[in-house]
């Protein structure tokens, strides 16, 4: 019975000890600022330990789910997995980022973070050098980065990532092209002159003025020499179409894009929804990537730009505030608010603060739902 008794008193002591430590570690964590988490994941980041930063920044998202800091480590973890050759968790996170916040002002870095981490796969999936059989390479991630690239332009036209974007579609159709000549010349090899044809035929209606157009032509020549191959014959689509997948010259029309050479863009600006008042002060897209059952706190509203320029200014409200604008009496309205909370309670809970802060008393609390009404009534609006 004493046995009984120490083993039952140990056992007290070790679950309470683990509660402690487990205390210990929620107590760390609910101590964070945003900057402590920033600068932790940051170093995690920079000596490629993505693992733990990934667990810091899903822990920061639940504390600060709607921070702009929060948006921006998770882009920028995105990124280090696509630079450490680690695609599937690249991927992951834009894709997550963009179905969570598809009118965030960064969401283009987002789709472009996705493009560029499908085109280093499939420009190592068709090095000549690791795979000299052409019928050992795989074409499928280039021409899906060739699909990602022509998606960001066609959804932002004035993104800053535009140059860039044309440069490596331009870069795959060529790769794409010599791919489907290597095809074509082992075809030749095998004395498939029909295939042989069809994909060096396939070459010049799809990647015209390529690198490898010369080649294509040179291809059908011979095919047609060796009396395998008839010119009555229908140009047929080679395994690529059979595959069904989206024409690459068609990607590219739809797209705007003359190549070569490559267009230039329109700007090197980011695309903004509504006059910008200070870097870190949100827009439209941000309160509408928010959360419509959340809540939000208005600080002001006026028909001056300049009164609400220097208001955010001298009140240094950090990341959390925004605006939209409106028109009200035939005038330019320009509304603040700050803030994303869960519930009425937490809105509630910061308003005491931030009338101390601001000055101003008898602030609003208001529903994202009722900000996202007005916005997308404003927009069809002016659209109209």
């Amino acid at each position: 019975m004493k046995l009984i008794n120490t083993l039952f008193i140990g056992t007290i002591l070790i679950a309470a000890l683990a509660g402690c430590a487990s205390t210990g570690t929620s107590n760390s964590n609910a101590n964070k600022s945003v900057n402590d988490y920033y600068n932790e994941a940051q170093q995690y980041i920079r000596v490629g330990d993505l693992d733990d930063a990934g667990e810091l920044i899903r822990n920061m998202e639940i504390r600060y789910p709607f921070h702009a800091i929060t948006h921006k480590l998770q882009l920028e973890l995105a990124y280090a997995y696509s630079h450490q050759q680690r695609p599937s968790e690249a991927i992951a996170i834009a894709n997550r980022f963009i179905a969570q916040y598809p009118y965030h002002e960064r969401v283009d870095y987002a789709y472009y973070i996705k493009a560029l981490t499908n085109f280093n796969q499939g420009v190592l999936a068709l090095d000549t050098s690791k795979f000299p059989n052409p019928e050992d390479a795989d074409a499928r991630i280039a021409r899906e980065a060739y699909k990602n690239f022509a998606d960001l332009i066609r959804r932002f036209p004035d993104s800053q990532y535009l140059t860039d974007s044309k440069k490596r579609m331009l870069h795959l159709r060529n790769l794409l092209a010599q791919h489907e000549v290597a095809l074509a010349e082992r075809s030749l090899e095998n004395n498939d002159f029909v295939m042989a044809t069809q994909r060096a035929q396939y070459v010049l209606d799809n990647y015209p003025n390529t690198p490898a157009s010369g080649a294509a032509l040179n291809i059908i020549a011979r095919a047609n020499n060796s009396g395998g191959a008839s010119r009555s014959q229908p140009r047929q689509a080679t395994a690529v179409a059979a595959e069904k997948l989206e024409q690459p010259q068609a990607l590219a029309a739809e797209a705007q894009i003359k190549v070569p050479p490559a267009a230039q863009p329109k700007s090197t600006e980011p695309r903004n929804t509504g006059p910008e008042i200070k870097p870190n002060i949100h827009g439209e897209r941000w309160l509408l990537a928010q959360n419509p059952r959340y809540y939000t706190i208005q600080l002001a509203g006026t028909t001056k730009k300049s009164w609400l320029d220097t208001f955010f200014s001298e009140k240094k409200l950090g990341n959390e505030a925004a605006f939209y604008t409106s028109r009200r009496k035939g005038q330019r309205w320009y509304t603040a608010l700050y803030g994303s909370y869960p519930s009425y309670k937490a809105a509630k809970a910061a308003v005491a603060e931030l009338e101390e802060k601001t000055g101003i008393k008898g602030l609003w609390i208001r529903k994202y739902k009722d900000i996202r009404s007005h916005i997308l009534a404003q927009m069809a609006h002016q659209i109209d």
